[in-house]
Formats: structure tokens, sequence, C-alpha cells
């Protein structure tokens, strides 16, 4: 298909040229308006045929054959300096080193660069099934232009979140690092089944941070990553608009004894986002997510069906709060939503919050039901900036600071319908199966998307909407008329 496709732009280029000269003989008795529409029919039928002859090229580390692309024997040793929009690169295992992509946008044409596996290679000629095996490793990549695909095609998401990965992006040069780097004004990144990690881990003095976004980014999607053991931030953006992120992992981003400002998601006001589905571990330092730079609207923003959790297994990790949203009045966050999300065995450095705080202002449309809160150490556990919060489940939580024994800290908060457990609701948290062990009573009631978990279950379809980021499966019961009337005492 590649040697064709050159074929192909070869002779539309030579029929472009002699189209220009056939106008050029008939200029004088063809008038203006008809050579100007000539001249657009023309454009148009050049740009349509580059478009629709978009090519799959073959990379692979190590090759010696033509270096070419053409086919496996002969492919690029490395992703080519110059990259073609409409093509998908395929990358065989190896190593690759770092690489920027800033090929210019051609209107909504993607480059598209991807894993090859046994199922999808792309060209069949030369290819060997152990080019399948491993990860593709690149050093820190950076994005420059829009409309970008990369996709390691396999691994992460529920039962792999932390295997299988195509895609490796992992570099320990120089100080601070950001392992994928976004800049400027560029939108319509997607980056999938990608695996992204500090080689010296959550220890490092190298402040790594693997995404950096410090440009008005928007559309860039993220899902069935792992991207672990740094020693800053997996996500540093500010003013972004228009962030996916799902089926993902995120872990270890430092030792609490570090006393640098961090959080696993560091951002400004940044807008219109949904966070669903993911798994976010042993995060340290500030919050897990941090809304605490600068000033602006921060709005729009859909948290629902994730796992929060500290899991005993990694010592000095503490954090001041769940989330921390606005160290000043400046910051204005308006519409967030928090729902069904899974809060288990927090450790709020020097005790904090294990909910929402913070000294932003409240916009309006502030909204957190159906979250669980298990075994959490905190002083407290409220809702700052004007949450309206109901339908949570408290279970096992207590304050250690300032209390011998231990203070209870279940309790309903001004919640009309809180439940107040005791025990484990889970599967085994502590091996990782955050799945309830049976039902909650009846949550609230929410619309689309709001209505499947993470391991794509209806919510509800057993008769209970259950609280957490897990439905539960099992026993039917009766869902109440209206969500408001069942009260839990």
């Amino acid at each position: 298909m590649y040697n064709n496709s050159i074929s192909l732009l070869c002779f539309y280029f030579v029929f472009l040229i002699c189209s220009i000269c056939a106008l050029y003989v008939f200029c004088r008795v063809i008038s203006p308006r008809v050579i100007k529409l000539m001249v657009l029919i023309l454009s148009l039928m050049i740009l349509n045929m580059t478009s629709a002859y978009a090519s799959d090229v073959c990379v692979r580390s190590g090759a010696t054959g033509l270096g070419n692309g053409s086919d496996w024997t002969n492919a690029y040793p490395s992703l080519p300096a110059t990259l073609i929009r409409g093509n998908t690169y395929y990358v065989a295992t190896g190593n690759y080193g770092s690489y920027v992509f800033d090929d210019p946008s051609s209107g909504t044409n993607y480059i598209t660069v991807k894993k090859a596996t046994v199922a999808d290679h792309g060209i069949s000629t030369g290819w060997s099934n152990s080019y399948e095996t491993g990860q593709a490793v690149f050093g820190s990549i950076k994005f420059t232009t829009s409309y970008w695909v990369l996709d390691g095609v396999t691994g992460g998401g529920p039962g792999s979140w932390e295997t299988g990965h195509g895609f490796k992006v992992s570099s320990n040069l120089g100080s601070p690092v950001h392992l994928i780097d976004l800049t400027g004004n560029i939108s319509n990144i997607t980056l999938s089944h990608i695996e992204a990690t500090n080689p010296d881990g959550r220890t490092s003095a190298v402040e790594t941070d693997v995404i950096y976004a410090l440009g008005a980014v928007s559309g860039i999607k993220i899902n069935h990553c792992y991207w672990h053991d740094i020693a800053s931030c997996h996500l540093l953006t500010r003013s972004s608009q228009g962030i996916t992120i799902e089926y993902s992992k995120f872990s270890r981003n430092g030792p609490a004894s570090n006393s640098k400002h961090k959080e696993s998601w560091s951002l400004s006001a940044d807008s219109n986002v949904i966070m669903r589905y993911n798994v976010l571990e042993d995060i340290s330092n500030t919050a897990f997510i941090g809304n605490v730079n600068g000033c602006g609207v921060s709005n729009n923003w859909q948290i629902y069906g994730n796992v929060f959790v500290h899991t005993g297994k990694v010592s000095d990790v503490a954090v001041s709060a769940l989330m921390n949203l606005g160290y000043s009045s400046c910051m204005t966050l308006s519409n967030w939503k928090f729902y069904n999300n899974s809060v288990i065995n927090l450790n709020p450095g020097g005790g904090g919050n294990a909910s929402i705080r913070g000294s932003g202002t409240d916009g309006g449309g502030n909204v957190a039901y159906n979250n669980i809160y298990y075994h959490v150490n905190a002083n407290d556990i409220t809702y700052a900036l004007g949450f309206a919060s109901d339908y949570d489940f408290f279970s096992d939580n207590y304050r250690i600071e300032g209390c011998s024994p231990p203070c209870n800290i279940n309790n309903k908060n001004g919640q009309l319908h809180a439940q107040i457990s005791s025990g484990s609701p889970f599967v085994s948290w502590t091996n990782g199966d955050y799945r309830l062990a049976s039902q909650t009573n009846a949550g609230y009631i929410l619309p689309s998307p709001f209505n499947t978990d993470l391991s794509g279950n209806n919510r509800g379809a057993d008769g209970v909407w259950d609280r957490g980021a897990y439905e539960f499966s099992g026993v039917p019961g009766v869902l109440p008329k209206y969500p408001f009337d069942i009260q839990i005492k």
C-alpha cells in the first residue's frame, strides 16, 4: 500500500501540473470566473486524494533493510523526523528514545502512532509475531501541534491496571523532567495504553511530572494508562479545557517527608473535565487533586466512579486532603460533581480533611452524592465550597490526632440519607479488590452518564443503586420511587 500511495501521489502531481498548463493556454478565452472555479475544483481534488490514500508505515528498532517503512523488513529503525498527516505508524517492540511530535496540523487530519500487535500490524510483509512481545519504550515526548493519537493498544484498565501496556515513557534526564510535554495552544490528543514512570522512582531528586501542560490545551483524552513512581505530579495543567481521563491508574507521587507542594493532579482554571473509573493510590503531600495555583474559574468537573486509596503497603504516605480546591478566594469553582467514589484508608498528614476543603469561592452547582468513606484517619470528613452532599456511606473512620483513644468521626454531616456502618464493605481492599461485598442502602439515582460503574455494570439493575465506585450485583432489592423517600437512621 505504501508504494502504491507514492505512485498515486506522483500521478496526481503530474496531473496538477498539466492542468495548470492547460489553464494558462486557455486563460485568454476562458473567463476569470471559470478559471477560479477550475482552480478550486483541482485544489479540492488534490486535498481529497492525498487524505484518501493514507499509508500504514512500519517502524522497528534494529531494522537493517532499506529503512523506508514500506514493510517490516524495510522498516524505519526509529520514528522518522517528519510524519505524514493521515498515516498510521505501527511501532514494534524496542527502544526509541525521546521524540517531538511537531508536524504541522492539516485540518482535522490525525497522525496515529500505534503499537504493532499480532492482531493489528498494518502490513504483513516481513512481520514476525515476536515484534509484539514486550513494550515500545520512549524517553520523554513532546507535542507542539494538534491532532495526534498515541496508542499502546494493549494493557491497562480493570483486570490489568499495571500490566501489558504496549507503550512506555520513561526518562530521568535533566531536572525537572516532563515525561509528556504538551506545549502551547494545542488540542485533540489521545493517549492510550501507556505506562509512564521515572526510573529513579518516587524518592528521586528529579521532580518528574508525567503530563506537563502550561498552555491552554484542549480535547485531551487519556485512557488505560498506568503512571507511577514519580517525584512530583502525574498531571500538571493550567487553564486546560475538555480533558477526559478514564480507566487509568495513578500511583505513588513521592514521599510525604518531601515538603514540596505536589498532588496527583495539580490544576488551576481548568474546566469541562471528566475523571471517571480510575484508581489513585498512595498519593502524598497536598492532595489527590489540588486546585491550588492562580486565579480564575474552574467549571464543570465530573468526578465519578473512582477509587482513592492508601494501600498501607507504602510507608511515608499522607495528604492534607482528598481534594484541596483553591488557596484563595480568587479561584471560583462551580458545577463540580463528585459521585459514587470510594475513599479508602486515607491518611491525611497532621489530621487534615478526608474529603473536600479549600479557600476558593463557591460558584454554585457543587454536589457530592453516593460516596463511600472507609477506614479514614482524619480530623473530619466534610465538604467545603458549598457542596451539597447526601447519600454517603461512612464506616470505621476515626480521628487519631489529639484523640486517645481515637475519636469516632462517622457522622452524617447534616446528610439526611447518610449510611453509618462498621467493617469493610469491600471484597478485599487490602488486595486491591474494591468491589462491594454486599449491597449498600439505596443511593441517590443519577442520570446518564453516571448510571454505570467502572466494570460497565448498570447501576440499580438489581433494584438498588449502590454507593461507591462499584455496583453490587447480588440479591435484588426495591428501588424507591423517588431517591429521597429512603431515610437512614
